[in-house]
């Protein structure tokens, strides 16, 4: 028997001993990209293309769970006149991703640590046009299962954040996991 999940595991933001929290705090907000940490992140709900200064048919792409900022960066380095926001809960794969931005001077990307399931105080309705997930951590052991993001909940929660025609992409390498997401769409 599947048990039920949470509509959201978000507690909170309270202070981090993590040491890169302290980095990811201290890096430079005079030149893109910025990086927004907590509350902060909710800075600029319906903003965010003006944040960039971005035209109202340009892009703006979303990934939930970055990491390091891989695809992301690429992404950003590719289309430069589409606008990229990466969503990481850790504070350490954050700050990596940003400092791989920084590297290559993308002013079209920002990185957020924040909890996914604050999606809805970060973003205005119709504000993103893609959100991508990739390979999301499944949580394979019963016990762990109720830390999926990716459960009924999170889903009418992302819906509310899209228009008819946009589009949110997963991406999965485990199939028991792509079966349960499939489901619980």
């Amino acid at each position: 028997m599947e048990r039920p999940y949470p509509a959201t595991n978000y507690l909170g933001y309270r202070p981090s001993r993590n040491p890169y929290a302290e980095k990811y705090r201290l890096l430079p907000q005079d030149h893109a990209p910025t990086a927004f940490s907590c509350h902060d992140t909710e800075k600029f709900r319906g903003r965010w293309r003006e944040f960039f200064g971005a035209k109202a048919n340009q892009r703006l792409h979303l990934e939930v769970g970055c990491y390091h900022g891989e695809s992301l960066v690429e992404m950003a380095e590719n289309n430069p006149d589409e606008f990229f926001i990466g969503v990481e809960w850790k504070f350490r794969e954050a700050y990596k991703a940003v400092e791989k931005s920084v590297k290559r001077n993308l002013k079209n990307l920002v990185f957020l640590r924040a909890n996914a399931a604050r999606l809805p105080w970060i973003f205005a309705p119709g504000e993103i046009d893609r959100t991508w997930i990739l390979f999301p951590d499944p949580w394979p052991k019963t016990g762990q299962q109720k830390w999926r993001t990716l459960h009924a909940d999170f889903f009418r929660s992302l819906a509310l954040l899209l228009e008819p025609g946009k589009e949110v992409l997963i991406k999965t390498d485990d199939s028991d996991y792509a079966a349960f997401i499939r489901r619980e769409i």
